[in-house]
């Protein structure tokens, strides 16, 4: 019997994690409920229900799900991530700040945390530490950089670099994503910062010309 629910979970969770890839959360968080009263012991089960919960608005649930997951599995970045998101959205930077902290106390390269938490201390003026997570933010970026599987983290680096004001460094992550794929996306976002950031407004002009030949319907700019 226990053999049967387990299966009946795992076809549970499969649909539910279709919800969400769809953008159907309320359907998501009913069929991850159903999975976990047939499977109460799955991590990913737990997690899937709580970023439903998250999309749902509920960040009570969110928070209860996403913690349930982490008892259970840790040191599971994916759910961790995902829980100082939530507390971002509910204006808790303590405990954001603590999950941020855990995460790269055993996952010191972790670009996204690493990022996260660079945001937390700058708010909190703790200017000494963001300069020291920032280079290792950056080392981080350019580990990842030459290694396949991982990323692409050119955007939230390079976010975190405009916030910095570091705005060489946010020119070469978005010339290196261009490099890469030169998609209208990208040559967009390196257009804005040369044109906004960094007084180089002919060459954000004509890059965001080659943007508009890639994909004449990315959104329009009517200072550019």
């Amino acid at each position: 019997e226990r053999s049967i629910k387990w299966i009946k979970a795992e076809n549970y969770h499969f649909l539910a994690k279709s919800f969400l890839k769809s953008d159907m959360s309320q359907y998501a968080s009913v069929y991850s409920d159903m999975a976990l009263k047939n499977n109460p012991l799955s991590p990913n089960f737990y997690f899937t229900a709580g970023v439903a919960s998250f999309f749902n608005k509920d960040m009570d649930k969110a928070e209860l799900l996403l913690k349930k997951s982490i008892d259970i599995s840790p040191f599971n970045t994916q759910a961790l991530l995902s829980l100082a998101i939530v507390y971002n959205t509910i204006g808790n930077s303590s405990m954001e700040k603590k999950v941020l902290d855990f995460i790269i106390s055993f996952d010191k390269r972790n670009v996204l945390a690493l990022s996260g938490l660079i945001r937390v201390l700058y708010k909190e003026k703790k200017f000494k530490q963001v300069t020291i997570l920032y280079q290792r933010l950056k080392d981080s970026f350019l580990y990842f950089n030459k290694r396949s599987g991982f990323g692409p983290y050119h955007d939230v680096v390079g976010v975190t670099a405009v916030s910095l004001r570091d705005y060489d460094y946010a020119e070469y992550i978005y010339q290196d994503a261009v490099n890469k794929a030169g998609s209208a996306s990208n040559y967009v976002k390196l257009a804005t910062v040369k044109f906004y950031h960094s007084q180089k407004v002919k060459e954000g002009i004509e890059l965001y010309k080659k943007a508009l030949a890639i994909d004449p319907n990315i959104p329009k700019n009517k200072e550019i």
